[in-house]
């Protein structure tokens, strides 16, 4: 599995060298190439490659959920080093999985040694029934059957680097009822997706919320961005891309309030910088975290009530673990989630404090060990070294900390 932590972003940077070296800048491993600026395979399409390239990026290129459309277009992508592999599909229903997986042999002769993305559907999401054009809304055990379905239809048929890519905006408010809340499934739909990429030996990514969009995803602010991080990493997840990089057009579910990561003037807003800030420290945090495999996570509510679409999430997991290896008990404020990974007999946890942090709560955590021991604590990309019989945290909005026992 791959042991370095990527991070990138949905619809291309205006193609220029400057824009893509300010993505670079941004933290970004790689670059999500489109056809808003030139058609695939023409020589302005490559020169995107080039950029990548000159500034040290990789990039996966939009397919626009056509296979004809991959099958047509000859164009021989490997011989530009910054070519990662494509994304074929972006949020397919059940019914398109044996079409996707009926190109798999091509794109593994062409590009054998390239990554085939699709990207799923959150469990929020509207898609077809497999049998029909009929609409449906995904309830938890068709969520779970649809992801099961993806995986033995297409993953297991990939024979290189596999990834399970979903996305999920969990940031919502309800302006005329004053509202302001985490959407209830974010976890359901975390643990789900971690089980499954542990099954088929994939490496999960998770599309985060990267800006206000539609009726109700609300603007994030940097304690939003920690968050999504920590709760994703506690989950296994190996990469994350942002929704969206670049400010979509007005129209659609895009008003002129929306604004994301670079403004439709193509100026960096302060979103950028949250995002460079939070790159910066989870490029350190993955160094650690990455080289232990993901056992599973453990989340308990705490002493306080929680908001009820945090308590509704919490009492709909199914996956939990109900014990952790290196730890007697936890005791906290708010809600936890606790990431738990280990290799060669060493642990390591990432505690999180999960509550929503527009609200702002401090999380008083208190961590007992099961025998007195040595472990370490990184805080502010420095390790340091501690021996007792537990641990205890104050973590902010948004915070998580890393323990290794």
């Amino acid at each position: 599995m791959e042991k370095t932590f990527e991070v990138g972003i949905w619809s291309s940077a205006k193609p220029t060298l400057n824009d893509y070296k300010i993505l670079k800048d941004c933290g970004m491993t790689h670059a999500f190439i489109d056809e808003n600026y030139s058609k695939r395979g023409t020589k302005e399409y490559t020169e995107l490659l080039k950029y990548c390239e000159q500034v040290g990026l990789k990039a996966y290129l939009f397919n626009y959920n056509s296979t004809q459309a991959f099958l047509n277009d000859k164009t021989d992508y490997s011989v530009f080093p910054a070519f990662d592999g494509i994304i074929i599909w972006d949020e397919p229903s059940a019914k398109c999985f044996d079409e996707i997986a009926s190109v798999i042999p091509e794109f593994e002769k062409r590009f054998p040694n390239k990554t085939f993305i699709v990207n799923l559907l959150p469990n929020y999401g509207v898609l077809y029934d497999e049998k029909s054009d009929k609409k449906e809304y995904l309830g938890e055990s068709a969520y779970e059957r649809y992801i099961s379905q993806f995986c033995e239809k297409i993953l297991s048929k990939i024979h290189g680097r596999r990834i399970l890519s979903v996305d999920y905006y969990v940031l919502d408010i309800i302006p005329e009822e004053n509202k302001v809340f985490l959407q209830d499934s974010f976890l359901k739909n975390l643990e789900i997706m971690a089980k499954y990429a542990k099954m088929y030996n994939a490496e999960p990514f998770l599309y985060v919320q990267s800006t206000s969009f539609g009726k109700w995803r609300r603007e994030p602010l940097l304690a939003d961005f920690y968050f999504q991080y920590y709760v994703a990493f506690a989950y296994g997840v190996r990469g994350i891309n942002h929704f969206t990089y670049t400010t979509p057009p007005t129209g659609g579910e895009f008003a002129d309030k929306d604004i994301a990561l670079i403004d439709r003037n193509n100026i960096p807003t302060d979103k950028y910088y949250f995002v460079q800030k939070v790159n910066a420290d989870f490029k350190k945090i993955s160094e650690i975290l990455f080289a232990y495999d993901y056992v599973g996570t453990f989340v308990k509510t705490g002493e306080n009530i929680p908001e009820q679409h945090e308590y509704a999430d919490i009492n709909s997991l199914s996956y939990s673990l109900r014990n952790l290896q290196k730890i007697k008990n936890v005791a906290s404020q708010e809600s936890v989630v606790i990431g738990e990974f280990s290799k060669g007999g060493k642990f390591c946890y990432l505690i999180v404090n999960y509550s929503d942090p527009y609200r702002k709560l401090s999380n008083n955590v208190r961590i007992p060990f099961i025998t007195k021991t040595a472990f370490s604590v990184l805080k502010n990309n420095v390790l340091f070294d501690y021996v007792g019989d537990e641990f205890t945290a104050e973590l902010k909005e948004g915070e998580g900390v890393l323990l290794i026992v």
